[in-house]
């Protein structure tokens, strides 16, 4: 079963990325937590009004499953307290890696 990627980037002020940063971080125990979710790196922009949060889903699947359970209300909450804008997200699968 192939992962599915998600490049999400969330507009934020200044002085609120971090609150972000740590709402991000304490969504790996709920919405964003294994074994749906395999891995999150969060990104923050070099003038700190940007926040880039690249999702590794285990499969389509398992992303749809986390998006029906009880964890996905409270994220998009937190989310949407610190984003200055509609967050833009993006979905992407592997094309192979490069050495």
């Amino acid at each position: 079963m192939a992962s599915e990627i998600e490049v999400v980037r969330i507009s934020v002020e200044p002085a609120r990325a971090d609150g972000l940063i740590e709402a991000l971080q304490q969504a790996r125990r709920g919405y964003l937590a294994r074994p749906a979710c395999d891995a999150v790196e969060v990104l923050l922009g070099e003038s700190r009004n940007e926040v880039a949060v690249i999702i590794t889903w285990t499969s389509p699947e398992a992303h749809i499953r986390a998006l029906q359970g009880p964890h996905s209300a409270q994220f998009f909450q937190q989310v949407a307290a610190f984003a200055t804008d509609r967050p833009d997200v993006r979905k992407y699968t592997s094309a192979g890696g490069l050495r």
